[in-house]
């Protein structure tokens, strides 16, 4: 069962983003192509729906600046929550709600919460760009207005107003 695999995939997980970062900050310092290019001071980090570890992933790893988690499980709340920028996005009858929303409620700043209407699951993975979308692209199209408020404003520092999609509902934020 999944429950037993989630500690031995979390590690290699961890193990996987820890190589990435650290290959990113050798790249940036000695190859000859990417030597000085990259902005390693701006990096964010999102998970989808098994991915909900990358939010201890940005906890523990102080490159990561803010995490993204749409439609994600499999969080760690640690008891004083996360102090770095998040956003947390579920569809309206998402089963995983209550462990998003505990995430939230242990954020003291820079966190959002709320739900997508007319989404489901696959609506947050790129089978919402996809053909044959039933229940529609404006879920798909006000999951994205959000990533990209939500890297431009904790990356970039842009001030930009919060997007008003009408799918995006029950918006929480701190």
């Amino acid at each position: 069962p999944r429950s037993t695999l989630f500690p031995y995939t979390t590690l290699f997980r961890s193990k996987d983003f820890q190589f990435l970062l650290d290959e990113l900050e050798r790249l940036n310092a000695s190859d000859p192509f990417f030597a000085g290019r990259l902005d390693l001071d701006r990096i964010g980090i999102y998970g989808l729906i098994y991915g909900g570890m990358v939010a201890e992933m940005c906890r523990r790893d102080d490159r990561l600046k803010c995490v993204a988690l749409l439609e994600a499980e499999n969080l760690q709340v640690p008891a004083a929550g996360l102090q770095k920028p998040l956003l947390t996005m579920n569809h309206a009858g998402s089963p995983r709600l209550a462990q998003n929303q505990a995430l939230f409620n242990k954020a003291t700043t820079n966190a959002i919460w709320l739900q997508v209407s007319g989404a489901d699951p696959h609506t947050f993975s790129d089978l919402a760009w996809g053909t044959q979308v039933p229940w529609g692209r404006q879920p798909a199209l006000a999951i994205d207005a959000c990533l990209v408020w939500f890297f431009d404003t904790y990356l970039k520092g842009e001030e930009k107003s919060f997007p008003t999609n009408q799918e995006l509902i029950n918006v929480n934020r701190k």
